[in-house]
């Protein structure tokens, strides 16, 4: 019983891996200065996991994998557009107003456009 246990116990844990699973986060917009806003007012929210990347020894970035897509992605870039206008064109996900900025993803390798804060484990 004991050996069933940590083999399920160990398998879990290879499976999850560093991922957090069905999440969800709030969605705000931003141009290319790093102006930003809430997308409406803070009431969006969008579901996936957050992951990190590492770029270089000691250096990564956070990024989050939406569920729906490079469309959910493309959609919530239409609604920063209408609701503050063209030079936000960034959709960016956070969990506060405190937090880096972060990178949507479509999955673990293709990263969308947007501002991003790389951040040194030194």
């Amino acid at each position: 019983m004991k050996n069933i246990f940590l083999a399920i116990l160990f398998s879990s844990l290879f499976f999850f891996e560093n991922k957090t699973y069905a999440v969800e986060t709030y969605v705000y917009c931003a141009d290319e200065n790093g102006k930003w806003y809430w997308l409406s007012g803070g009431t969006i929210k969008v579901s996936g996991y957050w992951d990190t990347a590492s770029i270089r020894r000691g250096m990564y970035f956070n990024y989050f994998v939406i569920t729906n897509g490079l469309d959910e992605v493309k959609a919530l870039r239409d609604k920063c557009t209408n609701e503050f206008g063209t030079n936000y064109i960034y959709a960016q996900p956070a969990d506060s107003s405190l937090q880096r900025w972060s990178l949507f993803a479509i999955d673990d390798d293709t990263f969308v456009k947007g501002i991003v804060t790389f951040l040194s484990n030194n």
